[in-house]
């Protein structure tokens, strides 16, 4: 089974999703958007407050990243019980910034 997380992200807000993981996953890719700006931004995304990326992904606004899959640290697992969260900083903001990450079960 597959599922996309979803992250939106506007100036200001930290109203955005925590993901609970019914089941063990793996990361399989990632899609960062963002429109507003020049402003280069920094991604994140977290197990449980640790970051499952090598090392942030950055991007520069008005710009996509299509697949960062090969971002991902050889071997990493969302287990059955975490939690997904996702982060985005920047220096000109965030606003309209959005992070999908596929994950696909471990269990099928």
């Amino acid at each position: 089974m597959e599922r996309i997380l979803t992250w939106h992200f506007t100036n200001g807000s930290t109203d955005v999703p925590s993901y609970f993981m019914e089941r063990d996953y793996e990361p399989v890719g990632c899609v960062i958007m963002g429109k507003q700006g020049t402003a280069e931004i920094t991604v994140d995304i977290l197990r449980d407050g640790g970051s499952v990326l090598n090392a942030p992904t950055y991007l520069l606004l008005n710009e996509t990243l299509d697949d960062i899959a090969d971002d991902f640290i050889d071997g990493v697992e969302l287990e059955q019980g975490s939690i997904i969260t996702c982060t985005a900083t920047g220096n000109g903001g965030v606003n309209g910034t959005t992070v999908h990450l596929q994950i696909q079960s471990m269990n099928e």
